[in-house]
């Protein structure tokens, strides 16, 4: 399969992990990135901006289909590669803390294989 075509699942992957981050002890975000304001971790906050972040990527995995471009496929591939990255953390986070983090099931089971 192409790498264009298999794009088109990454927003699907992005929605499933950011759902199950969010879905998660509400103040996990907090505790997690202290040095932020409290405001950036708000919970609508945080909501809006893994809705928005989830659209961005349907566009952009929807565009580089449908019209393909060399620098929309570069684009593509990095998101691809930061979500992975992501997942990586979130396993080693949870394996360091010997306890399961928000969004390491679908680390494990959508994003890492």
């Amino acid at each position: 399969m192409q790498f264009d075509t298999l794009a088109l699942t990454f927003p699907l992957v992005l929605a499933a992990h950011n759902l199950e981050e969010y879905a998660h002890d509400p103040t996990f975000i907090r505790h997690a990135h202290p040095a932020l304001p409290r405001a950036l971790v708000d919970r609508r906050v945080v909501r809006n901006a893994l809705i928005l972040l989830t659209t961005a990527a349907a566009i952009l995995a929807l565009w580089n289909y449908i019209t393909p471009s060399p620098s929309r496929h570069r684009l593509c591939a990095i998101a691809v590669f930061a979500l992975l990255l992501n997942a990586a953390g979130h396993l080693l986070l949870s394996l360091r803390r010997r306890q399961l983090l928000p969004g390491t099931l679908s680390a494990v089971f959508l994003i890492l294989p």
